[in-house]
């Protein structure tokens, strides 16, 4: 009984999950062809492309299906107006129905034919985070250099070391809710849901949830370098071991914008950690994916003041588990855009620190720091802040 009840809390105390829908969408279009089918399917194949987009590649697949969907339609002298129903089955999910509203035969040689149709196409509405705006980001797998690494006194295997550090980075720039984070692993899981959906033992509603996968605005791609002993735990002073046992783990990545492909940010970490009893490799990956979620979000979104109520309340735009209590930042200065002479690039160009603040509070969304240094007259909302360790490594 008392498992029971537990169970139950337990999911009371869960997120309700927004579920995703499917909506019927209606679209009236005009396609032509030498053929009457070739005209219907030219307007059928318009109204899937207003609704729910087309990819090269993809354009080739539907155009096939909704081909086989009207072949019947032979006798193009005696077409008949009126609503298709079946087509949903047949041409899995893309098309719910069609009614033909006009035909117009070819009027002369080398003429076309015209139908006019309205279709009905469903389209999957995913309610996660309605009118998302964010840019979407994808965390791909590590490359390491090793099979495998030994560190203080146990191994892993770098299969395992580069899944661990990707899902560290995943973890910190999900909690830090300024991306919207795509899954890129278990990508034979989804093949495998895939070819499901694609298959004839699924209806075709299911069916039409094909093709939602979302895209990356941004991509992370790195690579894990060394991971064991630190060069530094090797030095001595005087014959006395000075960071005996210390740990290192030194990780290049970039930030790639993913239309372009150019980088948007690159770095070399080399962090260093000297385990004590309660150490576990765990929390070296965690240091890793919040220096590398750090990282990321100073370049695509900078920490800046959302609104101060008073000096011992200045609200910040980040929170998650990328600031944290007693974390001190320097506040900047309003700015200005210049543009560089040489590639006609605009350069942003930060204004003078006018004040620092610690960090107080954290919450999931943002987070609360107190002025300890400056004036608030100095700042306002909209203000970039920057760690305190990066604007001492600037001076």
């Amino acid at each position: 009984m008392m498992n029971r009840y537990l169970v139950t809390i337990l999911l009371a105390l869960l997120p309700v999950l927004a579920i995703g829908k499917m909506v019927d969408v209606e679209r009236t279009t005009t396609g032509y062809g030498i053929s009457y089918n070739e005209a219907l399917n030219a307007a059928i194949l318009e109204a899937v492309q207003q609704v729910r987009g087309m990819e090269i590649g993809t354009e080739k697949s539907v155009k096939f299906d909704l081909q086989q969907s009207v072949s019947g339609r032979t006798d193009v002298t005696t077409a008949s107006m009126g609503v298709e129903q079946n087509i949903y089955a047949k041409s899995k999910g893309w098309v719910k129905s069609y009614e033909v509203l006009s035909t117009k035969k070819p009027s002369g040689k080398g003429g076309s034919w015209e139908v006019g149709v309205k279709v009905v196409v469903p389209r999957f509405e995913s309610n996660a985070v309605p009118n998302d705006k964010r840019f979407t980001l994808a965390v791909m797998p590590f490359r390491v250099s090793r099979s495998l690494y030994y560190v203080d006194k146990s191994s892993i295997g770098g299969r395992e070391a580069s899944t661990r550090i990707q899902e560290a980075i995943q973890e910190k720039l999900t909690q830090s809710r300024r991306f919207a984070v795509v899954n890129r692993s278990f990508s034979s899981e989804f093949n495998s849901e895939k070819a499901l959906l694609e298959s004839e033992n699924v209806s075709a509603v299911e069916a039409s949830r094909l093709g939602q996968v979302a895209g990356a605005d941004f991509m992370i791609v790195g690579r894990l370098h060394s991971l064991g002993a630190s060069p530094d735990a090797r030095k001595s002073y005087y014959g006395a071991e000075l960071n005996k046992g210390e740990i290192r783990a030194e990780i290049a990545y970039q930030v790639i914008e993913v239309p372009t492909q150019k980088v948007a940010w690159t770095d070399v970490l080399k962090l260093d950690v000297k385990p004590d009893s309660e150490f576990d490799l765990h929390t070296l990956f965690d240091q890793v994916g919040k220096r590398v979620a750090k990282g990321t979000l100073e370049v695509i979104y900078p920490i800046k003041v959302l609104d101060i109520q008073s000096a011992e309340r200045v609200y910040l735009t980040q929170g998650g588990e990328v600031l944290s209590v007693g974390d001190r930042l320097s506040v900047r200065g309003k700015g200005k855009t210049v543009v560089d002479p040489d590639t006609g690039m605009k350069v942003p160009l930060e204004g003078p620190i006018v004040a620092q603040v610690e960090v107080v509070e954290v919450m999931p969304k943002y987070s609360v720091a107190k002025l300890v240094e400056g004036d608030l007259n100095e700042f306002s909302a909209n203000s970039v802040l920057r760690p305190m360790i990066d604007a001492i490594e600037a001076s």
